[in-house]
C-alpha cells in the first residue's frame, strides 16, 4: 500500500499555522535571544507562590491593556514592574516564549532575591522588554523603577549575579503603523 506523505504534511503545517496565528494575530512572530539576571539570595516557596502570582498578573494586565507600556506589581515581599516597547504586541507577549522564560525560571527553581529577563536593542526602546521580579519588597522600588527607565531608554538593567541567555525565544511584533501610541 502506497501512503501519500502530502495530506499530512498540509494537515501539519495547517495546524502549525494556526498556533502561531492564535498567539500572533496581525503582527509578527519574530525570535530574539532573551537575557535572564538573578541576585542570589534564600529561595521561599512562599516567595516563588508570590512571583507566580506575580507573572499571572502581569499576563492578564497585557492581555487587558493592548496599548500599555509599563506595568507594576507588589504585593507582599514581591515587587515587580515590566517594561514592553510599543512594537512589541502585549496580548502575543503575555503567551509568548520569552515571557515563559521568567515563568518557568521561577516555577522550577524558585526566586532569589530578585530575577529579570530582558531583550535590549541599544537605543531602540520600541522593539525592547522587560520584567523585573524583587523579593525585597518596598526596600527595592528605586531599583525597579531604575530597570524600567533603562528599557524605555533602550539601555540593558545589567546588574545580577548570575545569568543565562535563552536563545531564539519568540515574541509578535507590530507592524510600524499599528505600534502602540507613545503617551
Amino acid at each position: 500500500m502506497k501512503v501519500s506523505l502530502i495530506p499530512w504534511f498540509f494537515i501539519l503545517s495547517t495546524l502549525f499555522s494556526f498556533g502561531l496565528s492564535a498567539s500572533c494575530s496581525n503582527s509578527d512572530l519574530v525570535s530574539q535571544n532573551v537575557f535572564f539576571g538573578y541576585w542570589k539570595g534564600t529561595k521561599t516557596t512562599a516567595n516563588q507562590k508570590a512571583a507566580i502570582t506575580a507573572i499571572n498578573y502581569f499576563k492578564t494586565q497585557l492581555k487587558n491593556n493592548p496599548s500599555r507600556e509599563s506595568f507594576s506589581y507588589s504585593s507582599g515581599n514581591i515587587v515587580g514592574y515590566m517594561w514592553v516597547g510599543s512594537m512589541i504586541q502585549n496580548s502575543g507577549f503575555a503567551n509568548s516564549d520569552a515571557m515563559k522564560v521568567i515563568y518557568d525560571e521561577v516555577n522550577d527553581n524558585g526566586i532569589p532575591n530578585a530575577v529579570y529577563i530582558e531583550y535590549v536593542v541599544a537605543g531602540d526602546p520600541t522593539k525592547g522588554f522587560g520584567v523585573v521580579l524583587d523579593t525585597g519588597g518596598s526596600k527595592n522600588y528605586g531599583n525597579m523603577q531604575r530597570a524600567v527607565r533603562l528599557w524605555s531608554q533602550g539601555k540593558p538593567f545589567n546588574t545580577y549575579q548570575g545569568s543565562k541567555t535563552y536563545k531564539g525565544k519568540s515574541l509578535c511584533y507590530l507592524a510600524w503603523g499599528n505600534r502602540k501610541t507613545i503617551t
